[in-house]
């Protein structure tokens, strides 16, 4: 049995979606939280994928990453995807991808007082995917003028960035934000989102797909660029590398090109995955649908016994809840 690992109360809207929809089978793939895990003090033999590390308390982390250990040693057969104490979240990738000059912006820690040397900027939390929560800064000045903004309206500062804007627009208005998974050894592209906007999110894609605007080009020729950018996997060689600089077994990375080179946003470690399909959907989300269920169930191609139980007998007491994400942690 495949075991995916994440925080209970943020399974509906990863793993416990594509369960319900049918994307991934109940006999081959279940979920577990880390809540289970941590207090029933033993589990099943069989492949695990951890996830969900930007949403646990450094504890947690720690039992998690002890917990990895003791699985490893366990595993027999089975896989282990995603040792939490190897994976660089937000932060600690998108520095580490800026050393790599993979990246041509920088992040700056702004809760620690580290200030740009690089304008424009934005300003968003690091452990969550809400995006940015400013417009784009122009200036020190006027960086300065939005955290004095932000600190009367009581938002703390631990746990925000200043993050470099890293985007561009096309010849047909448009910015682009590709989507792909990684699964194992697999390369999976899913997605291009576009918008006339920067921040170019889901939400806002299917809302600017929608709107009657004369100077937006078609849909369908976005609809056939996303198509070739699935069949083609233009990026792989690319995006595996940088699946490597992180640590990251499974994931979803969110990627642009610009100047020709790709730049990472981030790599999800919880995603949302794959749903059924909907009236109208595009044709090619079949196929995304079909070579990610293949390629998540090759994880454990053979399923093993299910009698087996490891402990898991950590070290430290047990806290009786799941706290909130880390303030200071680094990511979605």
């Amino acid at each position: 049995m495949i075991q995916y690992l994440c925080v209970e109360r943020f399974a509906d809207f990863t793993i416990n979606k594509a369960l319900s929809s049918g994307i991934l089978p109940r006999d081959r793939v279940t979920f577990l939280s880390y809540e289970q895990m941590f207090h029933e003090r033993q589990v099943p033999a069989g492949t695990y994928v951890f996830t969900d590390f930007d949403r646990l308390t450094r504890y947690e982390l720690e039992c998690a990453s002890e917990a990895w250990r003791i699985l490893q040693r366990h595993s027999g057969m089975g896989l282990m995807l995603n040792a939490p104490h190897r994976v660089l979240e937000r932060v600690a990738l998108l520095q580490a991808l800026h050393r790599a000059r993979i990246n041509n912006y920088g992040v700056w820690r702004i809760g620690d007082g580290i200030l740009p040397d690089r304008y424009p900027v934005f300003i968003r939390s690091e452990d969550d995917c809400a995006g940015p929560e400013t417009d784009l800064i122009p200036n020190e000045y006027a960086l300065m003028h939005t955290i004095a903004l932000l600190q009367e309206r009581g938002t703390p500062l631990r746990g925000r960035i200043a993050v470099e804007y890293c985007a561009e627009r096309h010849m047909d208005g448009y910015f682009r934000k590709y989507g792909a998974f990684k699964i194992g050894k697999t390369i999976l592209p899913h997605h291009v989102h576009f918008s006339p906007h920067w921040i170019v999110k889901a939400a806002n894609a299917r809302r600017d797909a929608v709107n009657d605007d004369p100077g937006k080009i078609s849909l369908p020729s976005h609809e056939r660029e996303e198509l070739d950018y699935v069949m083609e996997n233009p990026h792989h060689r690319e995006l595996e590398t940088i699946f490597q600089i992180a640590s990251i077994d499974f994931g979803r990375i969110d990627y642009s090109i610009v100047g020709g080179r790709i730049q990472v946003y981030e790599i999800n470690t919880n995603p949302t995955l794959p749903s059924a399909g909907r009236p109208g959907a595009a044709p090619h989300r079949q196929i995304t649908r079909e070579r990610f269920k293949a390629a998540f169930l090759a994880l454990e191609p053979y399923p093993l016994p299910q009698s087996a139980l490891i402990p898991i007998d950590l070290a430290k007491p047990q806290r009786q809840d799941m706290r909130a994400p880390r303030a200071n942690g680094i990511t979605t």
